[in-house]
């Protein structure tokens, strides 16, 4: 079973900046008006936007409904040990990006993430720390997929320690693995 300590804050360093960020489980955030609006707003923004919610919005845009939909889906899997979801604060609170575990499957779930274009040099330090506390709470291995082409995603996987895998038959993304060491 996934045993991760209630109301984690982690502290850590933008890779780039050196500028301090925060880690938060999930179970912390609520539907605020800013926080709503922090969401929607790096939801929004072109990249993230074009990679992650254009098909998923079909061309809309992503609403402040669809950020209070997602944090009501946040408790709930923090609530039932199913998904874990950990946003990115920084110094004033604001979330500038977004981290999570999809499921509670110890040998395979599979992670994702995004990150506002205005705080570059977060995630990697983001999902370091994720994947230490992943581990610590009892998960063997991580699994994620980026969109071909998305070698800033790329990046950062490999810079947390995952390692390319053989794609299933689905042209449209490459698979990486992260095992972590047997404690």
């Amino acid at each position: 079973m996934i045993n991760f300590p209630p109301h984690l804050r982690l502290t850590f360093q933008n890779a780039l900046t050196g500028t301090t960020y925060f880690l938060v489980s999930g179970d912390q955030i609520e539907p605020t008006p800013d926080r709503l609006l922090e969401i929607t707003e790096c939801a929004n923004e072109p990249l993230v936007y074009a990679l992650l919610f254009r098909d998923r919005c079909e061309g809309a845009p992503y609403l402040k409904t669809d950020a209070a939909d997602w944090i009501t889906w946040t408790h709930a899997g923090w609530k039932g040990n199913t998904h874990f979801s950990f946003v990115v604060q920084d110094e004033t609170g604001r979330v500038v990006a977004a981290c999570d575990i999809k499921s509670n499957d110890v040998e395979k779930a599979e992670t994702g993430y995004w990150a506002s274009a205005h705080h570059r040099g977060v995630m990697t330090n983001a999902m370091k720390l994720m994947c230490e506390e992943a581990a610590k709470a009892g998960f063997r291995s991580l699994t994620a997929r980026t969109k071909r082409g998305n070698d800033k995603s790329r990046a950062v996987l490999h810079r947390v320690g995952f390692q390319g895998v053989e794609s299933p038959d689905d042209e449209r993304y490459d698979y990486y693995l992260r095992q972590f060491d047997e404690r």
